[in-house]
Parts: C-alpha cells; structure tokens; sequence
C-alpha cells in the first residue's frame, strides 16, 4: 500500500470515489479482514437539519449494500 491512504475505526481507505455536498465516498477495506471492500461516506461537520437530511437519502436508497 503507499503512502496516500486513511485509517479509520479500524477501515483502511485507499482511494477516493466521490464527493458530494456532505462529504467525500473513499473505497478501503476492513483492517482485520482485507477481502471485505466497503465504500465510507466521511461526513463534513453538518448542522442538525443537514445530517436528518442526509440520513433520510440513504435509507431511501433500499440497496443491500448501503447501511
């Protein structure tokens, strides 16, 4: 792995996928177990109103691979 990546709560994210008004979508992989992939939204400080917002989009979404 090189030098640009974040560890987090026990994920290693390696490379950015995205970025939206809330946040950055980085794709990684869980520290103990390297085959799980995940993407992680990492959030920018919102206000109340904002994080409901952003929660209540991805419930909507209904994909088995969002949690």
């Amino acid at each position: 792995m090189g030098d640009n990546y974040i560890e987090i709560e026990g994920y290693i994210l390696t490379n950015k996928l995205g970025e939206g008004t809330f946040g950055k979508v980085y794709y990684g992989y869980k520290h103990d177990k390297p085959d799980d992939k995940v993407a992680v939204k990492l959030l920018k400080e919102l206000t109340k109103d904002q994080l409901e917002r952003e929660v209540i989009h991805h419930y909507d979404c209904k994909h088995p691979n969002i949690a």
